[in-house]
């Protein structure tokens, strides 16, 4: 939000990994 920055997150290239519940704290903070 300081630099007015947003960051793009491709569900296609990753998304699918956030499947495994090990891996689900990464989406903490993702809206």
């Amino acid at each position: 939000n300081k630099e007015d920055m947003w960051l793009h997150i491709d569900a296609a290239y990753a998304g699918s990994s956030f499947i495994c519940p090990e891996f689900r704290h990464l989406l903490n903070g993702v809206e």
